[in-house]
């Protein structure tokens, strides 16, 4: 009965408006097309279900990438979301129902977003720099430059924030736009601005 309810409202919304129900089926579709390709190409790629591409995605590296499920990618100020590991000890995991919009993240250890993120022209590094083809990177390196990164439940970047090494995000943060957080620790609920992001308010 709830299944019935849910697609009749589905409907009617794509009735008023056919050409967002256009963009979000092809969105779909793309996301299908990746999967099927990822499985081919990638074994540590894991996607969950109804994947929505409204632009490309990059994902590059020998590390493991887990996307949760309905994880849409879009574009934000040109900028394709993309996703990089550095090592194959290297995991970056994406909540489901996460909206990624010109995203970037770059991995040597641990990236963990939970559910329901919404991510601006967001830039997440787990490391100090990062790491090039030619650098070696080694345990005493990650042990120096590196420190996963942790990202709660409903949080919220705004344009062009940053997300550094050492980070832990709380449930239902906001980051307001080009603000930066390194190697602190949030609260729930924290509203957080400025270079380095300090706590303003909360969101709740």
């Amino acid at each position: 009965m709830l299944n019935r309810k849910r697609l009749r409202k589905k409907l009617a919304k794509a009735k008023s408006d056919p050409a967002e129900a256009f963009r979000f089926l092809l969105s779909l579709l793309r996301g299908k097309l990746f999967v099927c390709t990822t499985k081919m190409t990638a074994a540590e790629v894991q996607i969950g279900e109804s994947l929505r591409l409204r632009s490309g995605i990059r994902i590059r590296g020998p590390g493991k990438v887990i996307l949760g499920n309905n994880v849409t990618a879009d574009l934000s100020f040109l900028r394709t979301p993309s996703i990089i590991t550095h090592t194959r000890e290297a995991c970056v995991t994406i909540g489901d129902g996460t909206y990624l919009g010109g995203t970037r993240i770059s991995c040597v250890t641990r990236v963990t977003i939970g559910k329901e993120g919404l991510f601006g022209s967001t830039t997440i590094i787990d490391s100090d720099i990062i790491p090039t083809r030619r650098m070696r990177i080694d345990s005493h390196w990650i042990e120096q430059h590196a420190a996963p990164v942790e990202i709660g439940d409903h949080f919220w970047a705004g344009t062009n924030a940053f997300i550094l090494k050492g980070s832990k995000i709380g449930n239902e943060c906001v980051l307001g736009a080009g603000a930066t957080v390194y190697d602190k620790i949030i609260p729930d609920r924290s509203l957080l601005i400025g270079n380095p992001a300090r706590k303003i308010g909360v969101t709740r």
